[in-house]
Formats: C-alpha cells, structure tokens, sequence
C-alpha cells in the first residue's frame, strides 16, 4: 500500500467514532467544561422557557442548597448518577432539568399543583407530578436517571435539614426497605403502593382455604393484625399453588378442627421472585406482634435464590430460616437436566461466607424449586402436624386429654456410650405418658437401619447424647442431619452434652473440610461436605445452650416436659 493509505492511530480513531481522540489532561478538561455547561444550560433553560428562577435565595434556602452541592460534587449530593448520565449529553441535560422542575413545584409552587388538579388533599401523586413537570413518567421510575437523581435529591435535603437543626430525624427506626418510600411521604408525595404485592394463603375459620392478594396499601391500613406463629415464603407461584392445594386436601380430609388453627396454623407466601415492600412489611408486622414468629424462606438454588436468603437474614436476623435451603436439598436435586450458573454468578457465590453458596459454586448447576416441591410438602406437613399437636397438649382439658396420646422420644446416641444411653431409656421410659425409642430395643433382627434412622424426623422430641464418639459417628451424624430438615427440630431437641471440650475439639477438624479444599474430588466426599457444614450449624446451636449436667440431664427434661404441659408435673 501506498502512503496515503496509511492511518494514525489518532485519526483511525475519529473514522471509528466521529471524535477527535484526547489525551488524558484534554479529555479532563473536556469533562469539566460539559459538566459547567450542564448547569449553565439547565438554569438558563428553566428562566426561559419555565420562568423558574432556580437560583432564587428562598428555594436555595429550602434545597439547602442542593444544587451547588450538587455542581461541587459534594457526597451524598448526587453527583455520581449524574455524572454517570453524561455519556448521553442531552438525557443528562433533560434528566436535571425534570428534577429542578420537580423540586421547585414540590417546595415553591404548591398552588400551581392545586390548579392543575395534582394534589388530593394535602397528597401529591408521584406519578402525576411526573407527568406535569417532564409529560412522561420518568420521574417516577427509580430506574431511570431522573427518578434516581430526585430521590437523592429528596434524601439529601432531608439529611442536610436534620443534621443542620439538629432535629429528632423522624425515620431513624424506619426498616431499610421502607425508607425510600418513607422519603417520598415526608414531601407529601404519594408513592405507588398498590403494585407492590404478594399472594397469601392460610386455614380460616370460616373458609376451608382463604387465598388472597396483599398490596402494601393493605398491610399498612391493617389494624386488628393476625398474629400467626410461623410464616413460610415461597419463591415461585407453582410451587405455592401446589402447597396450597395440599394443605387444602389435607385439612379437607383430616377434618382439622378450626377451633385451634387460626393463631397456631402457618400462612403461605408468595414472592413471585424478588421480595416486594409489601413481603418484607407483612413480615415486619407479623414479627412486631409476635416476636418469637419464626420466617422460613424457600427459593431456587441461584444467585438469586442465595441473595434473597442473606437479605431476609439482614432485615430479620432472629427470626429467619431457611425452608429446605441446604447442601442436602440442593445435592438431591442435581441431575444432568440442570441448567448451568453463568461463570459471574459462579464467582460471586464462591465469594460468599455460606457453605451452601460455595457448594452450588464448586457444582456451577442450578436447582429450581419446582423439582423439590414434593420434599417442601413433606416437611410442611410435619410442621402442620406438630401444630395439630401442639393445639391438642395446648387446649387439652386435664391429664385425661393428655393420656390419650403418648408423647414419642428418639433417643440418639453412639454405642460406645451405652451405660449412659441405658440409663436415660430407664429413668424416662418410667413415665407413664413417654414412650422412649432406642435402638437396640426398636430395631428387631434383620430389621432395617437406616429405615430406623429416617424415623428420627417422626419423633416428638430427641434425646442427642453428644459425646466425642457420637461426632464421629458416620450413623450418629446422618439422624442428626435427618433431625435437621425439620425447621423445627431446635425447638425439640434434649442435647446430652457428655464433656464440655467437645466442641472446641471437633471444631479444628471441621476447618479442614471447607468447601475450597474439596476440589474435584468424588461426589461422596462432596457429602461429607454437606455433613461438615451442617454439623457446624448444629455445634453452634449446641454451644448457645445452656446444657444441663450430664448427671441430671433426666431429671431436667422431665421438669421440661411438665413446663410445656407434655406431660403431667409430679404430685
């Protein structure tokens, strides 16, 4: 090729774009000029062609004077999502504008709102300011530049107004996922309220089955609010209706009385994806009226699924369970059908402090819900028919009620540790209204094991006799795993700590079964994973109890078992 059909780097570079390219200081100087020129343009804008003096001394006053806090790039202001726009000059331009209108109207031009029929009462709809100051709805999108930068500009005036008299800041306790909202309302606007929803089912007096749909409108007008023991969110709406509608044959067959189900039986939830406001402020409710109200959560095992886990820890950290959310669920669920985590969301999981997450990482498959919505009935059943007896030791009239049933004891324990074992089955099996199980009277020859083992998640109450020997049992760790997929299985459990230093001692041999050791390694030492890190969990809970010593540990779960009226308290 000849010379003259030779190109620079430079001018190869404005063939392609259509703009000159700059070095590093004049591409900083390039910015700084069209970020002068934004204001400039935005003010004479709005004297011209609004009549809106923007720099007016009263509506600097009322903005604290957000707008040159804004043009000095101060915190909080707001900068960086306009400064992130500027990639499209005249959206930026437009963006600020809408804004400024906005906020001048709110705060200068209340009349002007009135005449235009805006305002009800002493009401401005979000929506309907939008469409007057920009005849579009950005405004009222958060998703948007102009909406984003008018909620930071609301917050930042609230924060400057607060800070600067010194006053009692009227959302200080307001939860985190209320507070955008909270901002709008403190301004007298009226935020959409009715499209932020969800779906609710429980057992009625009155009705077999109530479903209804909740809005955020709803939950906040609620007054006489239900006080329910135990709320369970489900992700996706097939699963839900699937667990509606066998809870519907169940209490249809069962003939379950309603006398007793109102405050005791759980209520369903859908999500539909991602929580809405209105979830998290039922929820919120629901806690606020009964503080020990527990919150299970079900969703896909993805990113997602992970994420809305970890943010209902955070809004409710003593309340919130997962609902079937674990290493053994999720490995169950595997098959050459699933679908593949994309390498982003495999990177974020591994990232994350939860086994569950690293194990679904190391996998790199998703399990969506639907495939184990047979194993979310079977647990919620259990959990339905602890409340049926629940209610019956509950309203149960005299011993006579209770004798009618005998309250069944699993008792698990390692074999090394007999004579204790031993000892416990006699100084209990003496009670007229237990029945005790253990293995070596229950299972008969050539019976079953493991079929033995699976039965521990039948039981009213266990028995864990933790020794040494017991946590390195393969046999002892699968019941406790099985006691564990009951959500429950905290609020029924007798731990029988032999030695204190248990725990400290397995501790240092669990480090060394983390998720990032595992490798590719053969899917049952993957298991072994699922047992380490729930075993953790359970080690926790063990160690957060005030244990009795072994030496009186039957004397103590009888004085239990009297407390809850389970059984009758000695003459």
């Amino acid at each position: 090729m000849g010379k003259r059909f030779m190109l620079t780097i430079p001018s190869l570079y404005e063939l392609l774009y259509h703009e000159p390219l700059l070095t590093k200081k004049e591409s900083m100087v390039k910015a700084d000029t069209e970020w002068e020129s934004l204001f400039i343009k935005a003010i004479e804008s709005l004297e011209n062609e609004e009549n809106i003096n923007i720099v007016n001394k009263q509506f600097c006053d009322l903005t604290y004077d957000w707008l040159y806090r804004l043009w000095k790039k101060e915190p909080r202001s707001g900068y960086r999502i306009l400064q992130a726009g500027l990639k499209n000059y005249n959206d930026s331009l437009e963006s600020l504008q809408t804004c400024l209108k906005a906020l001048w109207y709110l705060l200068m031009d209340w009349k002007r709102l009135e005449q235009e029929n805006i305002t009800n009462s002493d009401k401005i709809y979000v929506s309907m300011l939008a469409n007057f100051v920009a005849w579009d709805h950005a405004l009222d999108d958060k998703k948007t530049l102009a909406g984003r930068l008018f909620l930071r500009a609301l917050e930042d005036i609230y924060l400057q107004k607060y800070r600067e008299n010194g006053e009692v800041d009227p959302l200080e306790h307001v939860p985190a996922f209320m507070r955008k909202r909270m901002i709008y309302r403190l301004y007298h606007l009226s935020d959409d309220s009715v499209s932020s929803c969800f779906h609710k089912a429980t057992l009625d007096i009155y009705e077999s089955m109530k479903k209804e749909t909740v809005n955020l409108s709803n939950v906040e007008e609620m007054g006489e609010f239900e006080v329910k023991s135990n709320l369970f969110l489900i992700e996706n709406p097939s699963v839900f209706l699937y667990l509606v509608d066998r809870l519907k044959e169940y209490a249809d067959n069962n003939n379950i009385s309603k006398d007793l189900i109102r405050e005791r039986f759980p209520i369903l939830i859908c999500t539909s994806g991602c929580f809405q406001t209105a979830v998290l402020e039922y929820v919120r409710k629901c806690i606020e009226r009964n503080s020990k109200c527990r919150v299970y959560f079900s969703g896909d095992f993805d990113r997602a699924g992970i994420e809305m886990m970890e943010k209902m820890k955070e809004y409710f950290p003593k309340n919130v369970s997962p609902f079937q959310m674990n290493a053994k669920t999720y490995l169950s669920g595997l098959d050459g059908k699933c679908r593949n985590l994309t390498e982003k969301d495999r990177e974020i999981l591994a990232g994350k402090s939860s086994e569950l997450a690293r194990l679904m990482a190391l996998h790199g498959k998703k399990v969506y819900q639907e495939s184990i919505a047979s194993d979310l009935w079977e647990v919620l059943l259990r959990e339905i028919q602890c409340v049926e007896t629940i209610s019956y030791q509950t309203y149960g009239k005299g011993e006579n009620a209770m004798e009618n049933r005998k309250i069944e004891i699993f008792l698990s324990y390692c074999w090394q540790d007999e004579k204790i074992a031993s000892d416990i089955y006699s100084c209990l099996s003496k009670i007229p209204n237990v029945n005790i199980h253990k293995d070596t009277i229950d299972i008969k020859k050539w019976d079953s094991i493991k079929k033995y083992m699976y039965s521990i998640g039948n039981m009213d109450y266990t028995i864990l006799l933790i020794s040494d020997a017991y946590l390195r049992s393969r046999n002892c760790m699968y019941e406790v795993l099985e006691l564990m997929r009951d959500r429950m299985y905290k609020d029924k459990i007798f731990p029988a700590v032999v030695s204190k230093e248990i725990q400290q001692q397995l501790e240092a041999q669990l480090s060394n079964l983390r998720i990032q050791n595992l490798g590719s390694l053969h899917q049952k030492l993957k298991m072994i994973q699922d047992i380490a890190s729930n075993t953790a969990d359970f080690l926790d809970l063990i160690g957060d109890m005030n244990n009795p010593d072994i030496d009186v540990i039957t004397i103590e779960i009888s004085k239990k078992l009297a407390e809850w009226g389970v059984i009758p308290p000695e003459k």
